[in-house]
This record gives C-alpha cells, sequence and structure tokens, in this order.
C-alpha cells in the first residue's frame, strides 16, 4: 500500500464514526447515566384510600377490692385539705347566722405495713400546715398541736378498703382524734367487681349505705352517700308526724375517685353534706358540710416499715373506730323505717 493510501484510512474511520453516531443520535438514542443509590419513599396513597389512623394507648383498668396491689413497705405521699362547716337555722334567725368552721391541710404519708388476722394495717403519718378551729391557735400552739402527730397513727382495713378501726398513740388529744378520723372517713374507697355497686361504710356520724358508679374516664369512679343505718349519737324529736322519736339524718353531695393502675388513691374531691331537724321535727334545721381534696405528690418509695413497727407499738395504742365520740356515748340506734330505735 502506498504512503498516500495509508494516510487516507485513519480519516475513513474517522467519518465511518461519526455517521453512525449521527445516526444514533436520530434515533433518540442518550449514554446512560453513572450507577448512583437512591433512597425509597413509601408511595403517597392514593386520594380514595384512607389515611391510616393513630391507634390510642391502652390504659388498663385499676385493680380493685381484694385485686388490689399492695407492698409491704410502699408509701405515698398527699397533700390534702379538709374543711367541715356547718350552720343552724334558729326560729326567727337567718339561715347559717350561727356557724362554725374547722379545717386544716397539710402532708398525708400513708404505707402498707401488711397484713394481720384478716386485715389490712398502714400506717399514716400527718404534717399540718393549717388548721383553723374555734378559737384561734397561736404559733406555740400550732407548734404543739404540729408535734403532736410526730408518731404515727395506724390504720385497719378490710379486704375492700372499709376502714375497721384507727389506732391512736395516747398522746393524741379528742380534738387531734376527730381531725384525723374526719379526714380517713373522706377520703375511704370500698371496692366491689363491676361499675356500680352499694356497699355499707362508717364515717363519724355512724354506719351508712353508699352507692359507686364508675366515672367518664379509666379508674375514676363517682360515691354517693344514700343514707345512715345506724348512727352513734341519736337525736330525739320532740314532735313529728308519727309522734316523738329519734329522727334520721339526711345525706346529700357526692366524691370523685381516681384510682392508679394497681388500685390505691390517687385523687379525691367533693364534698358532702349531713342535714338534721327542721320540718315537723320540732328541731332546729342543722346542715353540716364536710369538703375535701387530697392529691398524691410523687412516685411511692420503699421504705423499711413493716408490720414489726405496729406490733412494738400496740402496747400504747388505743383503737376506735371512725364514729367514735369524745365524750360518753349515749347509745346507738338502728333506722326502721324512716326513724331510728335505739339498740
Amino acid at each position: 500500500m502506498s504512503p498516500r493510501l495509508k494516510s487516507l484510512v485513519p480519516l475513513i474511520v474517522l467519518l465511518a464514526v461519526m455517521a453512525l453516531w449521527s445516526f444514533e443520535a436520530q434515533r433518540g438514542w442518550k449514554p446512560s447515566a453513572p450507577t448512583q443509590v437512591i433512597s425509597v419513599s413509601h408511595p403517597a396513597p392514593r386520594s380514595d384510600e384512607p389515611l391510616p389512623t393513630a391507634v390510642p394507648k391502652t390504659v388498663p383498668p385499676g385493680k380493685r377490692g381484694r385485686q388490689r396491689v399492695l407492698t409491704p413497705g410502699l408509701e405515698h405521699r398527699y397533700s390534702f385539705d379538709l374543711d367541715a362547716r356547718s350552720a343552724e337555722q334558729l326560729p326567727g334567725a337567718e339561715t347559717g347566722r350561727t356557724w362554725r368552721h374547722t379545717g386544716w391541710s397539710g402532708v398525708l404519708e400513708l404505707t402498707y405495713l401488711g397484713e394481720e388476722g384478716g386485715q389490712h394495717f398502714f400506717s399514716a403519718r400527718v404534717e399540718p400546715s393549717r388548721v383553723e378551729v374555734e378559737e384561734s391557735l397561736g404559733e406555740d400552739e400550732l407548734r404543739a398541736f404540729r408535734s403532736r402527730f410526730e408518731r404515727p397513727v395506724y390504720v385497719a382495713q378490710d379486704p375492700r378498703g372499709r376502714v375497721l378501726s384507727v389506732h391512736f398513740d395516747g398522746e393524741l388529744a379528742a380534738r387531734e382524734r376527730r381531725f384525723v378520723r374526719l379526714l380517713i372517713a373522706a377520703t375511704q374507697f370500698v371496692a366491689e367487681d363491676g361499675r356500680s355497686w352499694s356497699t355499707e361504710e362508717t364515717d363519724t356520724t355512724g354506719d351508712y349505705e353508699s352507692e359507686y358508679r364508675a366515672g367518664g374516664s379509666a379508674n375514676t369512679y363517682v360515691k354517693t352517700k344514700r343514707r345512715y343505718l345506724r348512727t352513734a349519737l341519736p337525736l330525739w324529736a320532740p314532735t313529728g308526724p308519727r309522734g316523738p322519736g329519734l329522727v334520721v339524718p339526711r345525706l346529700r353531695g357526692h366524691l370523685d375517685f381516681m384510682l392508679d393502675e394497681d388500685g390505691l388513691l390517687r385523687e379525691v374531691t367533693g364534698s358532702d353534706v349531713v342535714e338534721l331537724g327542721g320540718g315537723a321535727t320540732g328541731l332546729p334545721q342543722t346542715r353540716a358540710e364536710t369538703r375535701v381534696a387530697l392529691t398524691r405528690l410523687e412516685t411511692p418509695r420503699r421504705t423499711s416499715l413493716s408490720m414489726r413497727v405496729f406490733r412494738e407499738s400496740r402496747s400504747r395504742l388505743h383503737a376506735e373506730p371512725l364514729s367514735a365520740m369524745e365524750s360518753a356515748r349515749m347509745g346507738a340506734a338502728t333506722v326502721e323505717g324512716d326513724r331510728l330505735s335505739l339498740i
């Protein structure tokens, strides 16, 4: 091959490549892009598909009655306010003209100790921050009042939560013991199975029938006092449609309870009202209202308290029912129809 022909060969090859590239470009060919990693997202739902909804967290119902979770040595702290106001309607006087008020606030430390003889025992220690009585307390008197609660009192309950007795130290005077009984009675929760039930309980006036029903949210219940069955202090009415006799206190009001998942108290709010006399009884009409608010302060803490501390203190303790009277008893009474009979 001549030198001139050899110089034409590269030119011919170059022209052939350019012709091929022009032909492929006319067909729409493009060079492949370099490989890359991309993130894959879920496709958006079509407009006719329902959007996914969040499933609400299920809150288990609290255990009640015999199913309460009671751990020896576990302490709960509560803040509390309790006020009792009473008014008396005297003939020719304005309603509430003669009235009395007592109340107190503070912190309640409640610790479960254990079980003995079918009863559950709790240690209750109170730190009063406010005390209101008929006569005002000076700083020294208030300090002395607080110091008398340095030793705990002990509360005995049945498996359902009904208070059976309160064990007081001998140094607590009548007024202090009554304050404690009022607080315990106002925050008492007696449980049964179901969404509503009725049961028997005791307060500072006597034994009464109460009704419970489940509230609108988990672990909430409403308690209503219906009627007294027995009273610690019978009240004699000089007149009435059936002649002289013992009158029955009338009950109104309700309390709202919130329990935790172990069936123990978390919050209590509300009031109850006791009315006596008036109408055809020949007695002045009296009205006593007790308001209570109790709220758990913090998470429970474990302590070294157990039934041993109660047994070691038993010799200096005095047990009283919630309806104990400071003065000598006049006798008890039970309801028969709409009147009371002595027993």
